[in-house]
Order: structure tokens, then C-alpha cells, then sequence
């Protein structure tokens, strides 16, 4: 509850540096294996190794785990989720794609408020508190990037997540 009040109070401590996206997302599917293997959900892969983005690292493991988590937990049994990049001008677009449950049409454009759960969830013993994504946004938008989302009831999910590309510019200024 501590990080929502900074989160909301936008006063998320944060350090940026530069960071290989495949490192966090291996170092993350790594701790998550034990849960995805248990739930019968192949985790997929295509990250190039040269991509760095600017982030303050432990917030951004902190989001796309959440994000990596949901889609495991979302899943079908047997499930497979993808997880790729795009680059584009000063940004990497981070794709999490799904094959799981799906959000309703109807409740997509509250997926992101605080204590949301979609009404679908409740079949899957999810658990929650229905703030992740909340958090995750709010995180991601400190962090200079954004995300979306598109979804189709029982087909999956598959978000996108934008972050600031590792780019140093030295600015000289004389007064």
C-alpha cells in the first residue's frame, strides 16, 4: 500500500540505467518456471540480446513480472504465452500475448483501475487484489513508457508495453 501512495503521489523512487530487456524477462520466466510448469503454460521467448532500454530495473521486473504472472495464471491448461519485442524510434515495444481467458468487451476500459478484477476471474482461483494492473501502469508511465492492451474472450490477451531505449546525450551548456 506504501508504493501506492508514492505511485499515485507520482514520488516512485527511481534510478535509470541501462538494461538488457532479455536479462529481466530470462530472469523473470526463470523464477516464475516452478508456476508456469505446474500450470502446464509454455513460456516462448523472441528477444533480441541487443536491446537495452532506461529504466530503473526493479520497477520494470516489477511490472512485467506482474504482467508475466497474469498471463500464466490466465492461461489455458495447456497454455503458451509469447513474449517479443519491437523496436520503434526511441522505444521498445514489449508484446506479452496469452492464449487464455480473456478480458470482456465490456470491461476492458476498467482493467487498469485500482481494485478492478474482471468478472471472469473468478472461475480461475485467481486470488488478487486487483491492483497489478493498476500499479503496472502507473509504474510504466513513471518509467516514460506506456501500455495497452487488446483482448478477445476466450482466445487471450496481449499486452503491450513500451519502455525508453538506453540512449546517452551528452548536452554542453555554457552561460
Amino acid at each position: 500500500m506504501l508504493d501506492i501512495t508514492k505511485i499515485e503521489q507520482g514520488k516512485l523512487d527511481m534510478v535509470h540505467e541501462s538494461a538488457s530487456l532479455l536479462d529481466i524477462v530470462r530472469s523473470i520466466t526463470a523464477d516464475l518456471s516452478g508456476y508456469s510448469d505446474k500450470s502446464n503454460v509454455s513460456i516462448v521467448l523472441d528477444i533480441p540480446e541487443n536491446v537495452y532500454i532506461h529504466v530503473d530495473v526493479s520497477r520494470a521486473r516489477q511490472a512485467l513480472q506482474n504482467l508475466i504472472d497474469n498471463a500464466i495464471k490466465y492461461s489455458k491448461n495447456p497454455g503458451r504465452v509469447e513474449i517479443s519485442c519491437q523496436t520503434n524510434g526511441n522505444f521498445v515495444k514489449v508484446i506479452l500475448k496469452d492464449d487464455g481467458i480473456g478480458i470482456p468487451d465490456s470491461e476492458q476500459p476498467k482493467i487498469f483501475s485500482r481494485f478492478y478484477r474482471a468478472s471472469n476471474t473468478a472461475d480461475s482461483n485467481s486470488g488478487g487484489s486487483g491492483l497489478g494492473l493498476y500499479i503496472v501502469r502507473s509504474i510504466v508511465s513513471q518509467l516514460g513508457g506506456s501500455i495497452f492492451f487488446e483482448s478477445k474472450e476466450g482466445v487471450g490477451t496481449t499486452f503491450n508495453v513500451t519502455f525508453p531505449i538506453y540512449e546517452i546525450k551528452l548536452i554542453k551548456s555554457e552561460f
